[in-house]
């Protein structure tokens, strides 16, 4: 059976980063994961256990698991970098909808 599933695309903030505002303005990106221990892991520390949104494409698997950025404190004039955790619902609103066909 043909059917059609709703993803989203994530803009690539390498690509773009010029042009972007809102969540996608941050230069370390958007971050997913299912381990909740990231909030309390350094930038490098979380992103190596967790996938970069940035750029690709998902569907609403994710939104159960932990969605991020960090606003780091060079870029942002911070004592020390902030994690920031991402709602779903933020993350799609400022996404690409596609209509993705799929043949089950």
């Amino acid at each position: 059976m043909i059917t059609r599933k709703k993803v989203y695309e994530v803009p690539d903030i390498l690509d773009d980063y010029a042009g972007l505002s809102g969540l996608f303005s941050t230069p370390v990106g958007i971050w997913c994961t299912d381990n909740l221990d990231c909030e309390n892991m350094s930038i490098k520390d979380a992103q190596s256990n967790s996938v970069c949104l940035s750029g690709n494409i998902f569907d609403e698997s994710i939104k159960d698991c932990l969605i991020f950025t960090f606003l780091d404190a060079i870029n942002y004039g911070l004592e020390k970098d902030k994690f920031v955790k991402i709602e779903y619902e933020e993350l799609i609103a400022e996404c690409k909808i596609i209509n993705l066909v799929v043949c089950e």
